[in-house]
Formats: C-alpha cells, structure tokens, sequence
C-alpha cells in the first residue's frame, strides 16, 4: 500500500513538473513572438505625464470652477503607415470640480475629487515628421470618488469629506482631440481636450454631469 502510494505520488510528481514545465515553455514563446511582432511592426512604447485642467459640465452650480489634477501612465503607438497610426494608453487621471459662496461672513467651497483609470484610444494623423493631430474615445474606470467641504465664518474653520463612489457610476465616456509635437529622439509634448459623454452620477433621470479636461502633457517615446 506504502509503495503503491510512493509510485502514485511520483507519477503525480511528474506530470505536475511536465505540466509546469509546458506552461513556462508556452508562456516563453508567447512573450518572444509578440517581441519579434512588436519588433517587425510599428510599435512603439513609451511614458507621460501632465497637468489635468479639470471641470464638470452640465448640471452644475452657474459659479462651478475648475479642478487642477494630474495624469500619468503609459502608452503603446502603433503605426498602420507612414502617416496614420493607433495609440492606446493607460493612464492614472485626477479629475473633478469645485465651487464657492460667500455670504454675509460666511464663504463655502465644494470639491468633488474624482480619480479614474483612463483607457484613450486615439487615432493619430502624422502632418509632419514631428506633428501629430489626434481625436478618438476614452473609457475611464472610476477608483475613487469624494466630496470634500469646507466652510469659514466667525473666525472658524470646519472641514468634512464624503465618500461619494455609491453614487458615481464606474465607467466614464469620453472624446478626446488634440495634437502632439514629436522630436526625434523621442521626447514629445501633447495637448488634449477630452469632452464628457456620459453622466457621472448614477440614478439619476433629473440632472447630467459630465468630465471635461483639457490635458497638458510631456513624455518620451522608447524609439
């Protein structure tokens, strides 16, 4: 019985190890064919980063302000010809709004401070060597959502923020536009606006807010 179980434990044994083994290998030739691929293709990787001129579109308070965030992330640039290419990114974007009263000795503001997960899909027209108009859609997925408050009188200060993400809906639409000026050792500079599609809260049949952000951006292609 002893023996019976050590040789089916070695048999186990083995086919586990020739099961790992294939698996490593297959994994191995998967990531060189899509090197040689990413290789023998147009495709280019790189990093960015910038200043996010955030606001809230719709139905809004008539004295809604803008909201300055950040956005940083990766892309992946590739070329269909010498002209025309496809550039996706993935990127960490903090967007949002505010807005401020005052009245008779009291002053108010509200932020609502939302940060997503942006997918940009943009399709990329090449003018010239170095410039490059851009349009196409953006798919955020929602990581945080809050409402901050702060409120002044007689002297006092009172700040409270409410996690809102309950009521914000997880994935945003959007349409992004802009341009890009490529230097050609792979340091580039973009500009993008990104007009809201969807509404950003959820339920919600009597009011529509949207992001909108215009997008100032830097970052280095890995040529």
């Amino acid at each position: 019985m002893g023996i019976t179980n050590l040789g089916s434990k070695k048999k186990t044994g083995t086919t586990n190890t020739f099961i790992i083994m294939k698996k490593v290998i297959l994994t191995m030739a998967f990531i060189f064919t899509v090197f040689q691929f990413a290789q023998a293709q147009e495709l280019t990787f790189g990093v960015k980063g910038g200043v996010n001129f955030a606001s809230l579109g719709g139905d809004v308070e008539s004295d809604a302000k803008g909201k300055i965030g950040l956005h940083l992330g990766g892309l992946a640039e590739y070329m269909l010809s010498d002209e025309f290419g496809i550039q996706g990114e993935l990127l960490y974007s903090a967007l949002g709004g505010k807005y401020e009263e005052s009245e008779e000795g009291v002053s108010f503001e509200g932020k609502t401070k939302l940060t997503y997960l942006s997918l940009p899909v943009m399709g990329k027209y090449y003018v010239t060597d170095e410039i490059a108009l851009e349009a196409g859609p953006q798919f955020s997925f929602l990581l945080s959502a809050e409402e901050e408050f702060t409120a002044e009188f007689d002297g006092e200060t009172e700040s409270e923020t409410e996690d809102i993400k309950e009521f914000t809906n997880s994935l945003d639409l959007g349409f992004g536009i802009g341009g890009s000026y490529n230097t050609e050792g792979g340091l580039f500079f973009g500009l993008r606006y990104v007009l809201g599609l969807s509404n950003i809260y959820k339920d919600t049949d009597d009011f529509s807010v949207q992001n909108n952000v215009l997008q100032v951006s830097a970052g280095y292609k890995f040529n």
